[in-house]
């Protein structure tokens, strides 16, 4: 693993040295994203490092094997580039590999980046916190409706129109708001976005359109004046 890390940190060095990466944001701010995947899996091989999972199946029950690991991913304005991983140790979470990883990041690459990317599971206040105490900023996707700040942003949004983007086949309604302080575990105030979307699409086997939504928000403490609306949501 030292000698891959070692061989990502050259390229990201010769890349930055030929003035080959630029900023997906405005201001010249750069992202890294966080996120978990499985690489392999097994019913009969295992190691040590192997986590493990209970499997049903018309036979009964049986115990998978496989290995996970967490990526961080330069997020770049024409390819991203990946930086680092951590594998996920057994007895721990993905969250719990993602600390290590970024504490090595904040170490290695000190200004290779601004903000953290990372999906609902990063949520948590600490991991805000961690990235706040290294001069970063944060944003993750925002999906339990139980929470506190959830909630509050879904009131205020029913009260304020939203902003249209469109681009091509879809179309996007936009809220976004800041000062929000209903995260009392965070103890500052946090944006919130949310992106109402509609697609277009043909489908391949009747040639007929149809229509797709989904709903996405998000948590940050990313100003709405370094990185506007429709810019942030493209990237989140």
């Amino acid at each position: 693993m030292a000698a891959l890390r070692a061989a990502l940190k050259h390229v990201y060095h010769r890349l930055k040295r030929n003035k080959a990466l630029h900023p997906p944001f405005p201001a010249k701010r750069f992202a890294v994203i966080i996120d978990g995947h499985e690489s392999s899996a097994s019913y009969k091989r295992c190691c040590c490092g192997c986590l493990s999972r209970e499997i049903k199946t018309a036979s009964g029950s049986v115990i998978q094997y496989y290995h996970r690991h967490v990526m961080a991913i330069l997020l770049c304005r024409d390819f991203a580039l990946l930086l680092d991983l951590e594998l996920q140790r057994p007895g721990e979470d993905e969250v719990a590999a993602a600390t290590r990883l970024l504490e090595r990041l904040f170490r290695d690459y000190p200004r290779a980046f601004d903000t953290v990317i990372a999906d609902g599971l990063y949520a948590r206040a600490s991991f805000f916190k961690m990235v706040a105490d290294h001069g970063k900023q944060a944003v993750a996707v925002l999906k339990d409706d139980r929470r506190g700040l959830f909630q509050d942003a879904m009131g205020l949004f029913k009260q304020e129109e939203p902003v249209v983007f469109r681009k091509d086949r879809l179309t996007r309604r936009c809220w976004d708001i800041e000062g929000f302080n209903s995260w009392v575990q965070l103890g500052k105030d946090v944006r919130v976005v949310r992106s109402l979307e509609t697609r277009t699409v043909q489908r391949q086997m009747t040639g007929r359109e149809e229509t797709r939504e989904s709903d996405w928000m998000w948590a940050t403490t990313v100003p709405k004046e370094q990185v506007g609306t429709e810019v942030f949501v493209e990237t989140g």
